[in-house]
């Protein structure tokens, strides 16, 4: 554990590598796992693989994330590289990607940072080519960040440093406006669609964009196509884009996220916004002092 955690979580300091650190710490304290607590341990994780199985089933519901992940982590390597930030994507291959191998999933959480899925690969894949040449650098990345940020498709064309990008389209900022719904607010220039200023509803060709910075590109139109095209970009020898709409309202993971504190009115002439404020701060019983 990181010093700064360590003392942030209240705990006594001790700093090292996990792998190592812990044995010696459960030689010393000749400390087992109660029996009881392994089997509950167990159980819940047996639950979980049931769940993530089906969340990532294709056509359980519209395109999602969670199909787009579950496809390409039954195809992938096992030293393969994942990259992921901002928006939905992160909290979504945390919760659905099976890690194949130690050091294989770069996904940034805590600045949400738009615009590293793509940036952030191509500097994966500098690194990875000096010791894993053979191995993919993929990249989940949705429109909002493409948009922001999609320059460095072609600095990896240009350093011949392949990667697999995968575009995952939900029509703006899907996430935030998730975050508006669910503490009542009526959804507001996250969505293209329903943005008021959006007078002019024209989509973005992001096969051709990619095409255009010297990649190979594909649209699919369903995650039961993804995979062909997935296989498709192992086998090529260059940056290739593989863009896919998903819908941005269902095929969110709804299990297995920590509290996160988000912000609501305290005052508020509307009704649904006062009733998700009560709601909210009634969470706050599940903080833990020091987690």
């Amino acid at each position: 554990m990181g010093r700064h955690d360590a003392a942030k979580h209240l705990s006594h300091t001790v700093v090292g590598d996990a792998k190592l650190t812990l044995p010696a710490l459960q030689a010393a304290a000749g400390y087992t796992a109660p029996k009881d607590w392994t089997a509950h341990a167990q159980g819940e994780r047996a639950k979980w693989n049931a769940y993530v199985a089906d969340n990532t089933r294709v056509g359980n519901r519209p395109n999602s994330y969670a199909q787009a992940i579950g496809v390409v982590n039954d195809l992938c390597g096992p030293r393969d590289r994942v990259v992921a930030a901002a928006g939905g994507l992160p909290a979504e291959v945390t919760a659905n990607w099976k890690t194949l191998d130690v050091g294989t999933v770069d996904v940034e959480f805590g600045f949400s940072c738009m615009g590293y899925e793509i940036a952030g690969a191509w500097g994966a894949r500098i690194a990875q080519e000096q010791r894993e040449p053979d191995a993919q650098t993929i990249t989940f990345c949705g429109d909002g960040s493409y948009l922001l940020m999609n320059s460095d498709i072609y600095s990896s064309v240009l350093t011949q440093k392949k990667m697999i990008v995968m575009v995952l389209d939900n029509g703006g900022f899907a996430v935030i406006n998730k975050l508006q719904n669910n503490v009542g607010q009526d959804s507001f220039n996250n969505l293209i669609a329903d943005t008021p200023t959006a007078t002019h509803q024209v989509g973005v060709d992001f096969e051709a964009h990619a095409r255009a910075m010297g990649a190979m590109a594909e649209t699919v139109e369903h995650a039961s196509d993804l995979g062909a095209a997935f296989e498709r970009a192992v086998a090529a020898d260059q940056t290739y884009v593989i863009v896919m709409k998903v819908d941005p309202y269902e095929g969110w993971t709804t299990e297995g996220h920590t509290w996160w504190e988000v912000g609501t009115p305290h005052i508020t002439d509307k009704d649904g916004v006062r009733e998700k404020h009560v709601e909210w701060e009634s969470t706050r019983k599940r903080q833990r002092r020091g987690v």
